[in-house]
């Protein structure tokens, strides 16, 4: 589904993606873990289009994104939607909530404003908020509920890829546990795929089905989350799997 060839990313004179190749087969949870700078971040947004490579290619379903004129470019745009790491600055906090997943709908579809609204409360529901929300502003609600507001957001497009970009990181653990299990109900429902960045090697092993180990804008491992965790290579790796304790958040399987 998603394919990254030898993309090269600097800013100034560091590079902060130096030759990286992936493949993300549809269906996958590919995470990419390593620690702050590692390039994760900058490989995250530049799968979306949301900065553009020095050098490299991004295939999408066989496509190279760089060849994308407009239409196709709106197409991918909705095929693929990025769920931010600080759900609060995600949204805007001058409009409630039923406005901004409202919006998202007015610039990808001709939905009638009966129709935008019926699609914003499905959303809502399907995540998990009542109606309630549909008049409330991002700071009259929780971390995790903004988080879901987020995810609904993306949803109501019909994307097929989801990337994640430390969604959970900035919430509480029981929190992150909720919305892990919301992302994985998601994903059997809707039949996602989902490219997962984190820096917790610990939540990695649980949610996703093979893991890329990043460091200092390389990929230097990729396996099953099971080789990753059961028999890492590289003395990064094993510094990263020493570091984890492997004890499953709440609720999560």
């Amino acid at each position: 589904m998603l394919e990254l060839i030898n993309v090269r990313k600097s800013f100034g004179e560091r590079a902060a993606l130096d030759g990286v190749s992936l493949s993300l087969k549809q269906g996958q949870i590919l995470g990419i873990v390593g620690e702050s700078g590692s390039g994760k971040t900058t490989l995250a947004r530049i799968a979306c289009r949301l900065i553009i490579s020095d050098r490299g290619k991004i295939l999408f379903e066989g496509k190279d994104t760089a060849g994308l004129n407009k239409d196709g470019i709106k197409d991918f745009r909705k095929a693929v939607q990025i769920i931010f790491q600080e759900p609060l600055s995600s949204l805007d906090p001058r409009i409630k909530i039923g406005q901004a997943l409202s919006e998202a709908l007015e610039i990808h579809t001709k939905y009638s404003e009966d129709r935008i609204e019926r699609e914003v409360r499905k959303a809502l529901a399907d995540i998990g908020l009542d109606q309630s929300f549909v008049n409330r502003y991002p700071h009259e609600i929780s971390g995790g509920q903004c988080q879901r507001a987020c995810i609904a957001r993306a949803l109501l497009v019909n994307p097929r890829l989801l990337v994640l970009d430390e969604p959970v990181s900035s919430l509480d653990q029981e929190v992150q546990a909720t919305i892990i299990e919301l992302l994985l109900k998601l994903k059997k429902e809707k039949a996602l795929t989902y490219l997962f960045i984190t820096h917790d090697l610990d939540l990695a092993k649980n949610f996703c089905g093979r893991i890329a180990v990043m460091k200092d804008g390389k990929i230097i491992e990729e396996g099953s989350a099971k080789e990753i965790i059961e028999n890492p290579k590289e003395d990064y790796t094993k510094q990263l799997v020493k570091n984890c304790l492997f004890e499953p958040p709440p609720n999560v399987r």
